[in-house]
């Protein structure tokens, strides 16, 4: 807002921004409902365990782009998200499927995203598609470990195409197997992202500081985030190499 306008016009400029993010998240919630209305494939993945604390994996979750940088910069997933709004982002998984995702809803234990985008294979022609994924995220806590976070997702996915939609009795196993892929190499990814959190908070924090989309809150709870960590060897060495070819 500029410095000369009435302060009537100041408290309705106000106003807008705010009532601008309520009318995206109300339409957001309609495009929400009807992709789970009219839910053309559905498959839940989970619960798997990932070693990160339930404040990493938020800020981590907070941060998608800062997510798929460390993933990529450590040549675990060839992942690239651009934040295009405070709950936007464009996505692409290296891997076939490109698209906007936008956050409709988040809670401590919960979060529901919704996809618009498309798939692209040498088996089928693009698949167009919107999806709704509920995210459900609690700890798993265990004698002898650190903290861990225990996450399941539902996912439904809306095929665009009502010819593509009309198969899917062929389409279908073919999409569940693309989903179950591609959310496993996503737990993977994190998986092995948490492994080197807990074996070089340091090196990694570095990383994560030094990145240009973080404000000063977020770089001061990324340290305190860092600072609560113990390095230790993992049980298993599970970043050696990526994982996607």
């Amino acid at each position: 807002m500029r410095l000369g306008l009435a302060a009537g016009s100041a408290a309705l400029l106000a106003v807008l921004p705010a009532a601008r993010a309520a009318g995206q998240q109300t339409g957001l919630g309609r495009l929400v409902a009807q992709t789970q209305k009219s839910c053309t494939v559905s498959a839940a993945v989970g619960p798997l365990e990932t070693p990160l604390s339930p404040e990493w994996a938020r800020f981590l979750l907070d941060h998608p782009d800062l997510s798929a940088s460390l993933v990529r910069s450590r040549g675990i997933a060839p992942y690239r998200i651009t934040m295009i709004g405070p709950r936007r982002s464009l996505a692409d998984d290296g891997d076939g499927t490109k698209g906007i995702v936008s956050l409709f809803e988040s809670k401590p234990e919960r979060r529901v995203y919704y996809c618009d985008g498309a798939h692209s294979s040498r088996l089928f022609p693009t698949i167009h598609a919107s999806a709704v994924v509920v995210m459900s995220l609690e700890p798993a806590p265990r004698p002898g470990r650190s903290a861990w976070i225990s996450s399941r997702f539902d996912v439904c996915v809306k095929l665009r195409n009502p010819l593509l939609a009309g198969m899917v009795h062929i389409l279908g196993p073919f999409v569940r197997r693309t989903i179950l892929r591609k959310f496993s190499k996503a737990f993977d990814s994190a998986q092995r992202l948490g492994v080197l959190l807990s074996k070089r908070p340091d090196a990694l924090l570095a990383q994560i500081l030094a990145y240009p989309g973080l404000s000063p809150q977020d770089r001061r709870l990324a340290r305190r985030l860092a600072a609560s960590l113990t390095p230790h060897a993992a049980a298993s060495d599970v970043t050696k190499g990526p994982i996607y070819k």
